[in-house]
């Protein structure tokens, strides 16, 4: 039996959870949450209350107890420090520091990206913004992720208000400041064990709102990109990670399809488990398990699972639906659970916040609160279950009030199309 250390209980851990029994392993989860407020930290093995960001005490414990693996899910700063954490006791991970800096990194990546030739946004200093021509920009955090200290700017009166936001919300205290691309967002999941790289899905988001960062998501995995991307992107993306030292785990890079030019830029690559849970939708319809590979590669060195190539199942269409809110608020009552799981068969419903906790409004630009993956044979499937939540499920707050941000747009899920040029 194996000990393995899980930094926090973000996205995730109850996969890991899962995996580790399954391995015949043992699991301890550490924080500074009070047990009796941890779901977490109730269903590991052991539990200790130490910070994730106590490197040094972590390590001791570490040392003392005879951990074999270190690990974190999809936080940003708990997996730095997981990074640092297995680089300090000589564990394996799988990816090394100086890799997660210079990939994690906004404005590295888009370095990156330029030596690879690969597409990017216009970025600018605040000093370049003098016209009002070059606006709407998106200013951002150098380094975070889940919307945090990002901004829209539709005109220069707004810039400052959003550069001390992102500056506020920065891990390193950098920004940068990049044109505002209105289009499409594509996703693009690539697995990696051994070198071995391959992109395994490529899922369209779109937004409930082009104007605003405080919306809902529907993604859906689509082959129609799939060889347009490859030919013209999908050597050099190939090329970058492997160069960059991605050898092993997995990466989702995103992307924006301009909807005037149909040109794809490149936007940002988290190194990590995807903030929304398409990571359990891959496992579960396509047999692509990334908590294998990460969770091996801690406790073994090394893993057994071989990525594929994305190949295109005509008979299912693969959605996730992310709900978002942005009130601060103690949650109340959620309603509906119940009965999308009564008429939607397959559906992986993933509550990220539970009745009597308290909703942070993260900064004013909200959190995902309810994410629902499933099937369907076409759109018209996909569309009729999003609608099927929006009718059923809701979210109290303290005044009797439901706070959910739903998707509506159905006519553009239906009838919008992406245009991918060179």
């Amino acid at each position: 039996m194996k000990k393995l250390l899980l930094l926090g209980n973000n996205l995730g851990y109850q996969e890991v959870e899962q995996y580790v029994r399954e391995r015949g392993d043992y699991l301890i989860i550490t924080d500074n949450i009070p047990v009796f407020q941890s779901a977490a930290k109730q269903s590991a093995d052991e539990a200790w209350n130490i910070s994730t960001m106590d490197i040094d005490k972590l390590y001791d414990k570490c040392i003392l107890e005879k951990v074999d693996g270190v690990l974190a899910t999809t936080g940003e700063m708990n997996l730095r420090s997981a990074i640092m954490l297995a680089e300090k006791l000589g564990r394996p991970f799988y990816v090394s520091l100086d890799t997660w800096n210079s990939m994690n990194d906004k404005r590295c990546f888009k370095e990156i990206c330029r030596k690879y030739d690969l597409p990017v946004s216009p970025d600018y200093a605040v000093e370049d913004l003098q016209s009002e021509d070059e606006f709407p920009v998106i200013v951002k955090p150098a380094s975070n992720s889940l919307n945090r200290g990002i901004s829209i700017c539709f005109q220069k009166e707004e810039l400052s208000a959003a550069c001390d936001k992102a500056e506020k919300n920065s891990k390193n205290g950098k920004i940068f400041i990049e044109k505002y691309i209105k289009g499409t967002q594509l996703s693009f999941f690539y697995h990696m064990v051994d070198g071995q790289i391959e992109c395994t899905d490529i899922v369209e988001f779109w937004r409930s709102s082009e104007n605003s960062l405080v919306c809902a998501v529907v993604g859906i995995s689509t082959s129609e990109q799939t060889e347009r991307y490859m030919k013209l992107y999908g050597q050099k993306v190939e090329i970058m990670l492997r160069e960059t030292g991605c050898l092993n785990g997995m990466a989702l890079i995103q992307g924006i399809v301009e909807e005037k030019t149909g040109k794809l830029y490149f936007i940002e690559n988290n190194f990590r488990l995807d903030g929304v849970g398409c990571f359990d939708l891959h496992r579960l319809y396509f047999g692509i398990d990334a908590v294998k590979i990460i969770t091996d590669i801690a406790l073994d060195g090394r893993t057994d699972f071989k990525p594929v190539p994305y190949f295109c199942r005509p008979d299912k269409i693969l959605a996730h639906y992310g709900i978002w809110a942005s009130e601060k608020c103690r949650i109340t009552k959620i309603t509906g659970l119940g009965e999308i799981k009564e008429h939607i068969k397959d559906a992986k419903i993933m509550v990220k916040y539970h009745e009597g906790e308290y909703f942070d409004s993260n900064d004013g630009n909200g959190d995902m609160i309810l994410g629902f993956g499933f099937s369907g044979n076409n759109r018209e499937d996909i569309i009729k279950n999003i609608q099927l939540i929006n009718s059923k499920v809701q979210i109290y707050n303290e005044k009797g009030n439901d706070i959910l941000i739903r998707y509506e747009d159905m006519e553009m899920l239906r009838n919008r199309k992406i245009l991918l040029k060179n």
